[in-house]
């Protein structure tokens, strides 16, 4: 499953690790894509964010490995990889604001997972009724491939 997201703002600011991320290789509003690809495959995920050209500014592969029988807990892989900026240095200074955004964001994700599962064990079953097509075609991928239980 793949979903394409727009970062267009108009009227506003992007957020500060959106800036660090992609801030110094953005074109002008005419030139620039915000273009964010979110791609599941079972049992992992993609992501790429372009702003200009046919590269991407930020590729992410992220792989989740299960390490207890009831799939509770598990490992998380990442591999980062953000197109070099043209200015030397700057990747290097922006990196500990780069890898704490990064932090941030997954320790979030965990949080609502968490709180999902809770929320599956104390009903017993999922009565979420999702109404957000991408979400409940992941849903479906992640029921037909993961674990039948």
């Amino acid at each position: 499953m793949e979903v394409d997201y727009s970062f267009a703002r108009p009227d506003q600011k992007p957020p500060l690790g959106e800036t660090v991320i992609v801030g110094s290789l953005r074109g002008s509003a005419r030139t620039a894509r915000d273009l964010m690809t979110v791609r599941t495959d079972y049992p992992y995920q993609t992501l790429r964010m372009w702003t200009r050209d046919d590269k991407p500014v930020l590729s992410v592969w992220l792989g989740y490995t299960p390490v207890d029988a009831e799939q509770r807990r598990n490992r998380t892989f990442i591999v980062l990889s953000v197109r070099k900026p043209k200015i030397p240095g700057v990747l290097d200074l922006a990196w500990p604001v780069l890898a704490w955004f990064t932090d941030r964001v997954f320790a979030e994700d965990c949080e609502i997972v968490e709180m999902e599962q809770a929320a599956f064990d104390e009903q017993g079953a999922d009565w979420n009724q999702e109404v957000f097509p991408p979400i409940r075609e992941l849903r479906t991928l992640l029921r037909d491939c993961g674990n039948p239980r």
